[in-house]
């Protein structure tokens, strides 16, 4: 099921690309995440689902934020397609910018729907850095040069950025992963002994000497 969910993005980039106008282009990436609100909806009744392995998965928390993506989508779309209208036809963009505008945007929601689903930190770092790297001819759209220091500021910052979080992640996941050992020791109020050990392990002078220790002392007896 989580194959059908890259197919809507993926469909969507080419229809933006081979547009012809860029109503045309807008209208394919509409219908990309129509498909992937649709795709969702069609998932929820099977979580959870897994692809290829144990490398993708999505559960109820992981369609939840696929929701959101497929939604901000297509409200993004809906907005673009009357902002770059108004932008064309004054002239301030390319009609082939704005096509290329919505093909990297759906290669963007592609990589955030690989990221949602990821089951592997390897390749859920190689999806968040998929969403730097298709993000940024967003910002280089216009094809100046402040669009230009725009865009290699926002790669350095987000890649390094990205890298020191999976780094400062690793070790606690090791940890998470690592099992636990069996000889640990638990505290009693007669002393340590292993844990998943009963009294009856104790050996029997220890455990009079314990018990003795533990009951209140005689008072002294009076002499004359």
């Amino acid at each position: 099921m989580i194959r059908f969910l890259l197919l809507p993005p993926l469909a969507g980039a080419v229809l933006a690309l081979l547009g012809r106008s860029p109503g045309q282009s807008a209208l394919g990436t509409a219908l990309g995440a129509v498909g992937l609100l649709a795709g969702a909806l069609m998932a929820a009744p099977h979580l959870p689902a897994a692809a290829w392995g144990d490398l993708f998965r999505l559960d109820e928390l992981g369609l939840y934020f696929l929701f959101i993506v497929a939604g901000v989508h297509l409200v993004c779309t809906v907005y673009a397609h009357g902002y770059f209208r108004r932008e064309a036809e004054g002239g301030h963009i390319e009609r082939h910018r704005v096509r290329q505008y919505f093909g990297w945007m759906n290669l963007f929601v592609l990589s955030m729907v690989a990221v949602v689903c990821s089951h592997h930190l390897a390749l859920q770092w190689v999806a968040v850095e998929a969403t730097t790297l298709f993000s940024a001819p967003l910002i280089y759209l216009h094809g100046d040069r402040k669009g230009m220091e725009a865009a290699w500021k926002y790669l350095l910052i987000c890649s390094v950025g990205i890298a020191f979080a999976f780094l400062a992640d690793w070790p606690s996941r090791r940890r998470r992963s690592s099992p636990h050992p069996s000889s640990t020791f638990t505290g009693t109020g007669r002393g340590w002994r292993p844990r998943g050990s009963t009294s009856s392990s104790v050996p029997s002078g220890s455990r009079s000497r314990s018990s003795g220790s533990s009951s209140c002392p005689a008072p002294p007896e009076r002499f004359p």
